[in-house]
């Protein structure tokens, strides 16, 4: 008896080791702090139960899914990068900066917004369109993984005019462009700084700080106010900013600032902030990560969480996508 109790007790001293011995799996996920750490680990708690379940139902088993935020956009990347997590919310800037170091990161969705009736980088067209439409509106049969920063200027004083003409003439000259008020953003914008001086080194060959007179207008609404007032004679906006405030310019004539405003200059698309997997992250998980945040994102639950960083629905994203992101922060583009 006492024999065969030991046999039952070694029986169940191996089966505990055996139990010890096995490695949780765990898939980890960052999020950048882009607003108070605290508040984003609140609002996405309920994400470690949603995505385990919808990576279940895909055929990826996990005994759970862990939610963190970084300290740092960079924190965040190197975490990935580093093999100690799969997935990472960043914007462009960040992924290009850390997309070949260590493991490497792999960038599977971006945000997706509502697509303008107009696109490409020709301001021409972008004026022509609102000749014949009247203004730039949301395509409602179309998304987009990015938008355009634009230049635009009040068409109806001297300097705007003149702007105007060469553009629809000869083209933009430097000895008209060097000495106007450009009202611009704060020095981290993408639409409102970094991708309009981008421009300027395109179609002029010089820097931002080349220009005479350069304002720092952080906020779009007030850009638009100082275009009216002559306070700016160019200024830098997201693309569809003249929708969004066209009270701004004439609070009891909303088509006023399609006609007495013009574009002068569109750069290229500023990609959204997407999701990024590491690069040992199998191409099978990086495809049923991006179908489960799609799917979650379309449900009441997954949509309150994903609302942290006011990202509404999602798009399959590439690499190549990212280049205007490369090209604003000094990297090579890739084909």
């Amino acid at each position: 008896m006492k024999r065969v109790l030991l046999l039952v007790l070694a029986a169940v001293a191996i089966l505990g080791l055996a139990a010890c011995g096995k490695e949780e799996k765990v898939l980890n996920v960052y999020f950048v702090p882009s607003r108070d750490g605290a508040d984003i680990l609140d609002t996405v708690a309920p994400l470690e139960e949603l995505l385990k379940a919808e990576l279940a139902s895909l055929g990826f088993e996990y005994d759970s899914v862990k939610v963190s935020v970084g300290s740092s956009y960079e924190v965040a990347a190197q975490a990935v990068t580093a093999g100690n997590a799969e997935v990472v919310f960043l914007p462009g800037g960040t992924y290009v900066t850390y997309e070949n170091e260590g493991e490497g990161l792999v960038p599977i969705l971006a945000a997706t917004r509502s697509a303008l009736t107009v696109s490409g980088t020709d301001p021409l067209v972008w004026n022509q369109h609102v000749a014949d439409n009247g203004k730039i509106d949301g395509d409602p049969d179309s998304v987009a993984t990015g938008y355009a920063s634009i230049l635009v200027v009040n068409n109806t004083t001297t300097i705007g005019a003149a702007l105007l003409a060469e553009l629809n003439g000869s083209g933009l000259t430097w000895d008209t462009f060097k000495d106007v008020n450009f009202c611009r953003g704060s020095a981290t914008s993408s639409a409102g700084t970094i991708y309009p001086g981008i421009w300027v080194n395109d179609v002029f060959g010089k820097t931002l700080d080349d220009l005479t007179n350069v304002l720092e207008v952080k906020d779009y609404g007030q850009k638009v106010a100082d275009l009216k007032a002559g306070n700016c004679d160019v200024v830098s906006l997201y693309g569809d900013a003249r929708r969004d405030y066209e009270a701004n310019w004439d609070a009891n004539d909303a088509t006023k600032i399609w006609t007495e405003t013009s574009v002068i200059g569109v750069t290229d698309m500023i990609t959204n902030d997407g999701i990024q997997v590491g690069g040992h992250v199998s191409a099978e998980l990086r495809v049923a990560l991006a179908t489960a945040f799609k799917n979650l994102i379309e449900t009441d639950e997954g949509a309150a969480i994903f609302a942290i960083y006011s990202h509404t629905g999602y798009a399959d994203i590439t690499a190549k996508d990212y280049n205007g992101a490369r090209k604003a922060s000094g990297f090579d583009p890739i084909d």
